[in-house]
């Protein structure tokens, strides 16, 4: 999730947005953001090293940027509802449809743009 620039963005476009980051300080600069930008967005700090629980079926998107955990990979896979998409390397030629979607962004705290 970073400091939120991209969660705010999906948010901006409509999207239901969760971030998930290791770090607390990258979690409340992204909700600050938010919040400054007039949008909503979920967060929690979580080390996905230790997988976190997210409901099967529960993201039409699940999105990395800047992380790569392969044994993370199947978890992901359960997490997205059918006909959904993840990504470990978006770019903007990725088209994520109608807005009223639920995304999941995974990021790491260790890397910032």
């Amino acid at each position: 999730m970073g400091n939120g620039r991209n969660a705010i963005y999906l948010a901006k476009m409509g999207f239901d947005v969760e971030g998930v980051d290791i770090s607390r300080e990258a979690i409340g600069e992204a909700m600050a953001r938010a919040l400054e930008e007039g949008v909503s967005i979920q967060a929690m700090v979580a080390d996905l090293e230790k997988i976190p629980y997210f409901d099967e079926e529960a993201y039409d998107v699940v999105i990395c940027f800047n992380y790569l955990q392969r044994s993370l990979m199947p978890q992901m896979k359960n997490w997205i509802k059918p006909g959904g998409m993840r990504s470990m390397r978006p770019s903007s030629s990725i088209k994520f449809g109608s807005a009223n979607r639920r995304i999941l962004i995974i990021y790491s705290g260790t890397m910032s743009y």
